[in-house]
């Protein structure tokens, strides 16, 4: 996990639960919440956070999951849009992880594990099963709103 994902983690929770919380979070996981935005960071740290996070707050790990990819993305955009730009989507840019950017990684980083997208075609086709929250909206008419 490359540490801007941990630091737009730590972005969301400091702006919508406090930065109190986000030290308890840091405590409870035994971390130092200093996370270099071009590092590469075991995945399992992450989801240590998230899943104290779920835990302290009653939030399901899903509904943080979705909550945190809706904050990550224009934030992400805001640092990076030359990565962004020439996506007609953000399914297409989605998709890019794995056939450009992880490869990308692992390049620079060869005894890293390689990221892996799922399969966005059940998105993009209305045919995606398993949302927790009606209000979520389909995500294959995500158009350019970031």
């Amino acid at each position: 996990m490359k540490g801007i994902v941990m630091n737009l983690l730590a972005e969301m929770v400091e702006t919508q639960l406090g930065i109190d919380e986000w030290n308890q979070v840091l405590d409870a996981a035994d971390e130092s919440g200093i996370f270099t935005a071009t590092a590469i960071y075991e995945d399992a740290r992450l989801l240590q956070l998230v899943s104290i996070l779920s835990e302290r707050n009653h939030i399901a790990v899903d509904d943080l999951v979705f909550s945190f990819g809706q904050f990550m993305f224009p934030a992400f955009y805001a640092r990076y849009p030359n990565l962004i730009d020439h996506h007609d989507n953000m399914l297409d840019f989605l998709e890019s992880l794995d056939s450009v950017i992880h490869v990308e990684v692992v390049k620079l980083y060869p005894d890293h594990h390689r990221g892996v997208c799922c399969d966005f075609a059940p998105v993009a086709s209305g045919k995606a099963k398993g949302s927790r929250i009606s209000d979520r909206g389909s995500t294959a008419s995500a158009k350019r709103d970031y």
